[in-house]
């Protein structure tokens, strides 16, 4: 949520729309990463059309929901107000009767909804990366990780939140272009039963080397200014506008595109 009043016009409400666009889609972007890890018990002849559609339906219509609430109460207030904590907003916009009650639930559903696949994705990756830990054990490691990371940030909660968002669609960004770059040459076919075989699989210059990248060339226009006190030059030259998701999205393509095209040609897809 920015933090900007309402009554701008040409670059800083640029940079205004554009930082709060890049926090939603940080926000919504987030179930790509893990979509394989909740889809992989299908049958292997359900319609991607139906995962698909499924699963676009489920978070624009989570997302529009909260979305509109935000909306309603942050425009109630005064045009040059500062933006208070959640908490506050509820109660000052709301009072305390039912209705901020419900607001307050759907709120923390969000939460549950979003940290709970989140946690367990985590200890699939740890392990897939070849630590050999339970999984309950790093879910909870993962929980009390982001408890820290809360506790840390819970003085000025609403900004810093905005900043983890942002930092997270930084590298979302990236991976998700990846990947569909992927999909579009694989043409939706993939040889599955090759992903036990480690030398069947990709030499993976490619992906890493757009993900790095990616990552390196999004910092020249991050605004991190927040949470780890730092701003790219374009940032700052775009009104304070955090640019980074588009960066990351833009170089990961070009740079993957061409160096996919030539690992294929090299060892196959």
């Amino acid at each position: 949520m920015n933090n900007k009043p309402m009554a701008v016009a040409g670059l800083p409400l640029f940079a205004s729309v554009l930082t709060f666009g890049g926090t939603v889609f940080g926000y919504a972007v987030g179930w790509a990463s893990y979509a394989a890890d909740y889809t992989r018990h299908q049958p292997a002849n359900t319609s991607s059309k139906k995962v698909f559609s499924y699963s676009f339906i489920g978070i624009l219509g989570a997302n529009i929901v909260l979305e509109i609430l935000g909306t309603l109460l942050v425009t109630s207030l005064a045009p040059a107000a500062a933006l208070p904590d959640t908490g506050k907003l509820i109660v000052d916009v709301l009072g305390n009767g039912p209705i901020a009650s419900i607001v307050i639930l759907l709120l923390a559903i969000s939460i549950i909804s979003n940290n709970v696949p989140t946690d367990y994705s985590f200890a699939l990756s740890v392990q897939a990366v070849g630590v050999r830990v339970k999984r309950w054990v790093l879910t909870v490691v993962g929980a009390l990780c982001y408890l820290a990371v809360a506790l840390l940030i819970q003085s000025n909660l609403n900004l810093n939140l905005q900043g983890f968002l942002l930092l997270m669609a930084y590298w979302l960004g990236t991976w998700s272009a990846i990947v569909l770059i992927e999909h579009l040459l694989r043409k939706g076919q993939y040889p599955l039963d090759d992903y036990a075989n480690a030398k069947k699989l990709p030499l993976d210059i490619a992906a890493i080397a757009a993900l790095i990248l990616g990552l390196a060339i999004a910092a020249l226009g991050i605004n991190q200014a927040s949470v780890i006190g730092y701003e790219g030059p374009l940032s700052h030259l775009l009104a304070d506008a955090d640019i980074g998701f588009p960066l990351a999205i833009i170089t990961a393509s070009i740079v993957y595109y061409p160096l996919r095209r030539w690992e294929m040609r090299s060892k196959g897809p």
